[in-house]
């Protein structure tokens, strides 16, 4: 008997979040899914990339109504995430932005017919601030899901929020902001973790998007109805930053606490340290948009009590539950979210062994 398959429209395919959830969706034992990936550049290498691995690709840009129609057109389900990282100057501000686009995007889903939604969503921080800090990126996704939800616009409409990528830890200007952890040894080969306080019980939601995003998307799809109105919180660990400085340690093989109990060697002869800072204000600038949002979004985890997700405490529940049904539905053994541990050992082992 042939299995009708069900069209999953991916907006923002070849980014970070719908590439996983795209690579994800492609590995159902099942072959439950048709995956149509939506992007601007269909001869980008990512796009190439997952067409080779079974997924359709179709052009459409967030300004053009009807390629929007065409690449919406006969999905059974659409996951949408746009950039929200560019934040437009003051001579930009008549533009449209993230809100303009997004909810352009959800109405040329629902025009279409497209029943179920997985939104990409964030936390206002505005609103949780009470209005001393707007992150564009954040309140705008915030103020677009609130446009879907009061609109009903589809069949089920659920929000996935995502926590802070692990993945972030690759990048040297992120590093640099913290300390140089882990990436960026200083000269006597010291690894230095330095943050101001998170607030709450301080652990902070951390979600890797290669080993974990995909899937949470992937477990919703398999059942719409059940999370449907939700917002998913997207969280592979839940974690202090002492710890993961212990995770950092335990992932290169060997644990030893020496003389001060903030201070760890790994078995690479790495040392690493952790330095609290007083406060949110003691990040060290540099005058560039990302050590600015840095500060702040530590202003606003304190003023929140460590609520990554303004007025909603950290919950994993939902995340594991998803990854569990996705890792089944793909066939794999293991079902639990990735932890710091694992995720280091994989990317930084190399890196450190080469800086001995």
């Amino acid at each position: 008997m042939t299995i009708q398959k069900k069209t999953v429209a991916v907006f923002g395919g070849t980014g970070n979040q719908g590439s996983a959830v795209v690579r994800s969706l492609l590995l159902n034992k099942q072959n439950t899914f048709d995956v149509r990936v939506i992007t601007r550049d269909i001869n980008s290498s990512i796009a190439k990339d997952l067409l080779s691995l079974g997924a359709k690709t179709v052009c459409a840009d967030a300004r053009d109504h009807d390629q929007l129609a065409a690449a919406f057109t006969g999905a059974w389900a659409a996951f949408i995430n746009s950039n929200s990282d560019h934040h437009g100057a003051d001579d930009e501000l008549h533009l449209p932005n993230v809100f303009d686009f997004d909810t352009a995007v959800l109405k040329a889903a629902k025009a279409m017919g497209v029943a179920h939604v997985i939104y990409s969503s964030g936390a206002n921080v505005y609103r949780a601030t009470k209005g001393r800090v707007s992150l564009a990126g954040f309140d705008c996704k915030s103020y677009a899901e609130e446009y879907a939800r009061s609109e009903e616009m589809f069949d089920t409409f659920t929000a996935v929020l995502p926590a802070s990528f692990m993945e972030c830890w690759t990048a040297e200007p992120f590093c640099e902001t913290w300390g140089g952890f882990p990436l960026l040894p200083k000269e006597n080969g010291e690894l230095l973790l330095a943050v101001p306080p998170y607030g709450g019980d301080g652990r902070m939601p951390w979600v890797s998007v290669q080993d974990d995003f995909g899937d949470i998307v992937h477990g919703i799809l398999l059942d719409p109805v059940r999370y449907d109105k939700k917002r998913v919180q997207a969280i592979s660990s839940l974690i202090r930053f002492e710890d993961l400085a212990h995770a950092f340690t335990r992932g290169m093989y060997l644990f030893k606490a020496i003389e001060h109990p903030l201070i760890l060697r790994s078995a690479t002869g790495t040392l690493v340290k952790f330095q609290p800072l007083s406060s949110w204000a003691d990040v060290p600038q540099d005058g560039s948009d990302l050590r600015r949002e840095c500060s702040l979004m530590f202003f606003y985890m304190e003023f929140c009590g460590g609520r990554w997700f303004a007025e909603y405490p950290s919950d994993d529940t939902a995340a594991r539950e998803c990854k569990e049904a996705a890792a089944r539905a793909r066939g794999c053994l293991e079902t639990n979210p990735i932890a710091f541990e694992d995720w280091f050992k994989r990317n930084f082992k190399g890196h450190i062994s080469s800086q001995k």
